[in-house]
Parts: structure tokens; C-alpha cells; sequence
């Protein structure tokens, strides 16, 4: 479920914004980088296991 929800909100973010990217493409790719950073954490958080 965590993937799915990542992709949705890539692929929102990519479609709504997608003129945003190109006067602001620092911030465009703030907004993926923050979105994959909260999909790395809640998988890590809910992961049985330690990442190595």
C-alpha cells in the first residue's frame, strides 16, 4: 500500500504541477524527494526486520 500511495501521489504531483516543474524544477524536485523520503521512513518504520 505504501507504493501505491507513492506512486498516486507521484503521479499527482507530476500531472497538477507539471507547469510548476518548469519555472520552479528545484522545488518540483523538493516536493518528489520529500514524497519518497516519507515512503522510505513508513516502510522502514513498519519493516519486521532492521534495513542493513
Amino acid at each position: 500500500m505504501v507504493i501505491v500511495g507513492y506512486f498516486a501521489a507521484v503521479a499527482f504531483v507530476a500531472v497538477c504541477w507539471s507547469s510548476y516543474s518548469e519555472e520552479h524544477p528545484w522545488r518540483y524536485l523538493a516536493t518528489i524527494a520529500m514524497l519518497t523520503a516519507i515512503a522510505v521512513f513508513v516502510s522502514w518504520a513498519k519493516s519486521d526486520r532492521p534495513w542493513r
